[in-house]
């Protein structure tokens, strides 16, 4: 390139220069753009955030930091969960974020339990949450209402063929188990249930009134 330019007479390459410093500055005009478009999207966020948590706690959400400055572990959480509220794209999650925030702040005793639960759910979208909804109740065609994967399909279609991909998830994030015996010889698929911590996270969205099974 720098030999072509070499070769072209001085004003054609006074304009192929101003071209290209043209079409730069234009790009970076729209990554500024772009970022500020990404900021004010996620102080938005961190608004609704702000607003979910002192609906969640009944007072003003000042009131919710001035209590977790007053403990490392809770104003941790605090950054955590916020960051991660900021970069929500669903108004569930948001609010569900709020919810785990609120009860590990008030309550000194739950705030560990309040960071597994957030490890949990930071990364779970709509097809998990309507997963959770069905392994939440006892499957009436399964062995103590253990849920088989065909028996989840059934129940919605939309799954499909992301089964294994979503339960994969759950299963690594401690929220669903298999209760079925795995044997080289006989074992033909997963008898599947929710763990402690999975009816826990139900409970976190069933409480804030989230639509688990909605499939937008």
């Amino acid at each position: 390139m720098i030999g072509i330019a070499a070769q072209l007479p001085p004003e054609a390459a006074t304009a192929v220069g101003g071209s290209v410093g043209v079409a730069a500055g234009s790009v970076a005009e729209a990554m500024v753009g772009v970022g500020y478009r990404l900021w004010s999207d996620r102080v938005e966020r961190v608004k609704q955030f702000t607003e979910s948590v002192s609906a969640e706690a009944g007072v003003p959400a000042e009131d919710v930091l001035r209590e977790a400055m007053e403990d490392p572990r809770t104003l941790e959480l605090f950054a955590q969960v916020a960051e991660s509220a900021s970069r929500a794209l669903d108004g569930w999650k948001i609010d569900l974020l709020a919810s785990i925030f609120v009860r590990g702040a008030r309550d000194g005793a739950n705030v560990d339990v309040a960071a597994m639960v957030f490890d949990a759910v930071r990364d779970l979208q709509r097809p998990h949450l309507r997963l959770l909804q069905i392994l939440s109740e006892p499957n009436p065609n399964g062995v103590e209402g253990r849920w088989h994967a065909e028996h989840v399909m059934a129940a919605d279609e939309g799954i499909g063929e992301a089964f294994d991909a979503l339960i994969s998830k759950l299963a690594a994030a401690g929220m669903a188990t298999d209760t079925r015996t795995k044997t080289l010889v006989w074992y033909t698929g997963g008898a599947w249930t929710l763990t402690e911590l999975g009816r826990q996270c139900v409970a976190y969205l069933a409480e804030r009134g989230a639509q688990l099974n909605t499939k937008s």
